[in-house]
Parts: C-alpha cells; structure tokens; sequence
C-alpha cells in the first residue's frame, strides 16, 4: 500500500499568498538542487576556488617579464612685449617684440627579467596549487554535506506531518470518548471519575498536538532557511517517488 506525503508550507504572514501570488511544489531532488545553487556555504566555497584559481594565475605571473614605460612633456614659451636697445661693437641694434615656445617630449621603456630567485617562484606556485586543490576538496565537501543536510530536513518535514496527523487523530478520538464518557456519567453509567480521567487525557492530547505542529513548523522554517528559498512565497512539500522507493525496499525484502 502507497501512502501519498504533502505537506504545505504557509507564509508567515496571513496575507502572504496574496501578496505574492505564487504556489512552488518542491520535490527532494528541487529542493537539493535550489540549496546546491542558493545556500550561503556553496556559494562562498564556489567564490573560493575562483579566488584560489586567480591566486595560481598570479604565481605563475613571476615568470614573466617586468615591463614599465614612461612619457613626459613639457612646454616653455618666452613672451617679450616691447622691443629693446643694445650696443654692440659700437653700434646700435633694436631687438624688436618677440616670443618664443619650445617642447620637449621625453620617452622611456625598462623591462626587469628574473631569471633565477632562489626558486621562489616555483614554491610560490606549488603553494598556490595546492592551495587550489585543497579549496576545490572543501568545496566538494561543503555541497555533499549540504545535500545530506538538505535531504535529512527534507524527510524530516514529512515524517513532522505525518505526527501532526498522528496527533491530531488521537485529540479527536479521545475527544468522542471523552463525549460517551460525559453522557454514560449523565445517565449514571459511568464514576464521575472517569470523565475527570478523560478531560485530562484530551488536555494531554492538545498539548501533544500544538507541540507536534510547533516541531513540524521549525522543520519547514528550517529547510527554508537551509536552501535559500523566498520566505515571502507558499511552498509544497511532496515528493511520491519516496513511497514508491518505501514500495520497492518493502516488496525486495520479501
């Protein structure tokens, strides 16, 4: 027999669905790949190995030449307004109004080649590669760890749902025994004992069933949280391919 899981998860706020507008089903395999796009620790170890793949770059840049180039200009201009007198030889000369400008342009290049440093730079890039390599394992890691983290709060909402009905089924059915006890005790059948026992035993009963709903609720809020979905949408949790692996493990064993 096949038993069919959904569970809904609701928006904080009453006007939520309203405000957005839009209802996404995830399965387990969606909510995996979301979490594997949009969680914080993924993403931070993707911008890690892009930062370790440009610190490899840079190593390997040691080896190559040092280029610089350089330019200068300057201008000079000489402004004489009036003319003037000399003497010169004895003679006279008038120099007339005059002016002047020169520029000078200057250029230079210099290139630095090391050619051997101690083999600095073959450490500094061993460093650097290991280093990058180190970074990608974590990487790896950190998706694998957030697929199994992903995964666990995935069944944990439906295995919460599921003692939310459990719990809500044994609230109703003790509260129609609680009704047959109250009328058996009416009529004199039943110890007005017994009413007391089962007034307790619902209140038991609703206690269970406002602690399950709180559990069942954080586990949503959890898995939210964990895959970096919107908060301001209303998501469905349901995946049948889970029963049918259940249906399948299940007729194997036998």
């Amino acid at each position: 027999m096949r038993f069919f899981k959904s569970v809904t998860l609701t928006a904080a706020a009453l006007c939520g669905p309203f405000l957005y507008g839009q209802s996404n089903n995830l399965t387990l395999e969606q909510a995996t790949q979301v979490a594997l796009q949009h969680n914080l620790s993924v993403v931070q170890a993707d911008a890690a190995i892009g930062s370790a793949h440009a610190a490899v770059m840079a190593a390997y840049g040691g080896y190559l030449p040092f280029i610089s180039a350089s330019g200068s200009w300057n201008r000079y201009a000489t402004n004489q307004s009036s003319s003037t007198t000399t003497s010169l030889g004895g003679g006279t000369f008038v120099i007339p109004p005059s002016k002047n400008t020169i520029n000078q342009f200057g250029t230079g290049i210099n290139a630095n080649w090391t050619l051997f440093d101690g083999l600095n730079r073959q450490g500094q890039v061993g460093q650097a590669t290991s280093r990058s390599a180190s970074t990608e394992e974590s990487a790896v890691r950190t998706r694998q760890s957030i697929v199994y983290q992903t995964e666990s709060a995935y069944l944990n909402i439906l295995r919460n749902g599921e003692l939310v009905k459990v719990a809500d089924e044994n609230l109703k059915r003790d509260s129609l025994q609680l009704e047959r006890i109250t009328e058996s005790a009416r009529v004199g059948a039943s110890a007005r004992a017994d009413v007391y026992r089962q007034q307790s035993t619902v209140a038991a009963d609703e206690f269970l069933l406002i602690q399950a709903q709180a559990t069942f609720d954080k586990s949503r809020a959890d898995l939210v949280d964990l895959v970096g979905l919107d908060v301001g949408a209303d998501y469905t949790f349901n995946d049948p391919t889970i029963s049918d692996r259940k249906s399948t493990r299940l007729n194997s064993s036998h």
